[in-house]
């Protein structure tokens, strides 16, 4: 019986642990962004196309006010592009104001200030 059990463990208990990967074997980066400017600032990361400002949130942007930060975590390391777009109201447009790249690595955190 003991015999069975064990070749029982061995069998399903053993490769679920294996594909969970235990949490730390992917690289993954923080991005920090810091408002500077005297407005908001809408970020999004990663979009080929801004978003319809309806999806923005749901797609990952945040609003940043004035002099605030926002931590993106869990980031791919690599390459990575974003979006800013400044307004002291929600946009009309989600067309960015700016845009720009930063590279992340396995548990740094990558800065960027935000300017207008």
């Amino acid at each position: 019986m003991n015999k069975l059990c064990m070749v029982l463990l061995i069998a399903f208990v053993v490769p679920s642990i294996a594909s969970a990967g235990g949490g730390s074997t992917k690289a993954t980066g923080k991005a920090e962004f810091t408002n500077t400017a005297t407005i908001d600032a809408y970020v999004i990361l990663d979009r080929n196309t801004p978003p319809a400002i309806a999806d923005f949130a749901k797609l990952g942007g945040v609003v940043i006010p004035p002099g605030g930060k926002h931590t993106f975590i869990s980031l791919k390391a690599g390459k990575h592009m974003f979006g800013v777009k400044f307004s002291s109201a929600t946009p009309a447009a989600a067309n960015p104001s700016k845009t720009g790249e930063f590279n992340t690595s396995n548990g740094k955190t990558t800065k960027i200030s935000l300017a207008q």
